[in-house]
């Protein structure tokens, strides 16, 4: 019975890391375009 009980639990746990993990790529991704976009467009 308890194992059942904690599956869910264990299950939104990995969606949010998952989701997290997601969002913190795309922020990192934004971030090093922009960075590279703002020191290459001045050079160009």
């Amino acid at each position: 019975i308890e194992q059942p009980a904690s599956r869910p639990s264990s299950d939104q746990r990995s969606r949010y890391a998952t989701l997290g993990t997601l969002i913190a790529l795309v922020f990192v991704c934004g971030a090093l375009v922009s960075a590279t976009g703002g020191v290459v467009s001045p050079l160009r």
